[in-house]
């Protein structure tokens, strides 16, 4: 009896065992399954033959797509119907983010379709392509935290993250009542500039906050500065020729109390006298330390 009762458990468990491993095998071909859709969906494409960071998709509508590589991460241009819309894709994102001479270019004068169809009309702009989504795509805002004003330790990896060339920043406490920090960066083409100061403002403007600030990036439009005024961090966006002449960073580091440590004591016509119509100060110039009235600064 007992040993009957011993082979009907072992015969249960060994129809146990066979359930159990009809149940993995489901759960494989499951996963199996899962596999396969992820890796349709994450369809990493094939290269070009053709045309360098350009990658063809055969599951997506739009089958091609182009990228570049910045430091250690890859920027995407988007999705294109054609090879060589792509190939322009491309061409955009090495002049926005890359160095001059850093990566060939494919079309380096334009595509000859495109040259040739301005030269038949020169006053048609119908001919003129535009990147579909890279140089006017918006780059991704800082997190929002709603009715909270931007910190610079949000904003510097931000910047840095969109391959702004040397951040600088000024604590203006002690310096200037006008926000808290003051940012310097260089950029590398007008829409380089454009989409980092429009990241700033979308930052600012997804916080909801309360007060009736109007967040623009002033002089947008310009080729070679623009300022995000984020009300109490004010960032500046130059090409690095404007931003050598202009020196911005030397103006503010040398303020005392909302004053220039060497020429506040000037009134706005005694510096304009001085100053105005020059577009750069020599050294010649510049007060000295011996020549400040330095009872001014008591």
């Amino acid at each position: 009896m007992l040993k009957g009762e011993t082979d009907d458990s072992k015969d249960v468990h060994a129809v146990d065992v066979e359930g159990d491993e009809d149940e993995d095998d489901e759960i494989e071909d499951s996963d199996n399954n899962d596999a396969d859709d992820d890796a349709d969906d994450d369809d990493e494409g094939v290269a070009s033959e053709t045309y360098t960071g350009v990658t063809y998709h055969e599951s997506r509508v739009k089958k091609w797509s182009a990228s570049v590589t910045v430091g250690n991460i890859e920027v995407d241009a988007g999705e294109f119907w054609t090879e060589e819309d792509a190939a322009k894709g491309y061409d955009e994102l090495v002049r926005m983010y890359l160095e001059p001479g850093a990566a060939a270019l494919h079309f380096p004068d334009g595509h000859p379709d495109d040259v040739d169809n301005a030269s038949n009309d020169a006053s048609s702009l119908s001919h003129e392509w535009n990147l579909p989504d890279a140089g006017s795509r918006h780059a991704d805002i800082i997190p929002p935290i709603q009715k909270t004003y931007l910190t610079i330790e949000e904003l510097v990896p931000a910047l840095e993250r969109e391959q702004a060339i040397d951040v600088y920043t000024i604590d203006l406490a002690g310096k200037s009542s006008l926000a808290s920090h003051m940012v310097f960066c260089t950029g590398r083409s007008r829409n380089h500039l454009r989409r980092m100061a429009d990241l700033v403002i979308l930052s600012m403007k997804a916080r909801n906050m309360d007060d009736e600030f109007g967040y623009v990036v002033e002089g947008r439009d310009c080729d070679d500065w623009m300022i995000a005024d984020a009300n109490t961090i004010v960032v500046h966006f130059m090409t690095a020729e404007t931003r050598a002449m202009l020196a911005l960073e030397d103006h503010w580091e040398n303020m005392v109390n909302d004053k220039h440590r060497l020429y506040g004591h000037l009134s706005e016509d005694e510096y304009m006298d001085k100053y105005g119509m020059s577009e750069l100060m020599t050294e010649d110039d510049l007060l000295t330390q011996d020549s400040i009235d330095h009872d001014v600064w008591k």
